[in-house]
């Protein structure tokens, strides 16, 4: 992937969050209120929270094994 691409990919994500992270939170809070309030909305959350904490140890992992290892130490 290219820097350009990895910018576009930055700009993407950190535009996604600040879009949609305000109306996900609008949303609970009005699914909150109501009073059939599924009870698994929670989990599903979860399980979009997790996914997108896997998507993030790929990232790290990458980063490490590029990383040069630190000398050892006499």
């Amino acid at each position: 992937m290219q820097t350009n691409t990895v910018e576009q990919a930055k700009n993407f994500f950190r535009t996604y969050a600040e879009t949609t992270m305000p109306l996900h939170a609008a949303l609970v809070r009005a699914c909150c209120a109501e009073p059939d309030l599924p009870e698994d909305l929670a989990l599903i959350l979860e399980d979009i929270g997790q996914d997108y904490v896997a998507l993030s140890d790929l990232i790290n992992q990458a980063l490490r094994t590029r990383r040069a290892p630190l000398p050892a130490a006499e």
